[in-house]
């Protein structure tokens, strides 16, 4: 996850998409380290975060990290579908921590990965 905050530095790009798949549920305690594993790779309030659970029977055992994070001012709201985190994410990219899509070679948003 450091390389992706590199990449955010690098190319003034902050919007981020996770995905991810909890193969169990998440305890009240993990849903605190997981927020800190997020600020201590280097994600601050400049990064927009949009994260989604793969795993339907997670989602709600994962989905107090959301509230976690914010008090250690990061956004990252939790969806359930992938489209609704991207929709987020690609709304208001004009706001004062935001920057234009077009910021990699590629051209398509991404952080450089040739993948959008």
């Amino acid at each position: 996850m450091q390389r992706i905050v590199g990449a955010c530095d690098e190319y003034e790009y902050f919007n981020v998409l996770v995905l991810g798949y909890f193969e169990n549920s998440v305890s009240t305690l993990e849903n605190y380290d997981l927020s800190a594993m997020f600020t201590e790779v280097g994600f601050t309030w400049k990064h927009r975060l949009a994260w989604v659970d793969q795993n339907p029977s997670t989602y709600d055992s994962i989905h107090f990290a959301e509230p976690v994070l914010s008090n250690r001012g990061i956004s990252a709201p939790l969806f359930r579908e992938v489209e609704d985190a991207k929709e987020l994410l690609l709304r208001d990219t004009t706001d004062s921590h935001n920057h234009s899509l077009n910021r990699t070679p590629e051209g398509d948003g991404s952080l450089g990965t040739g993948k959008s």
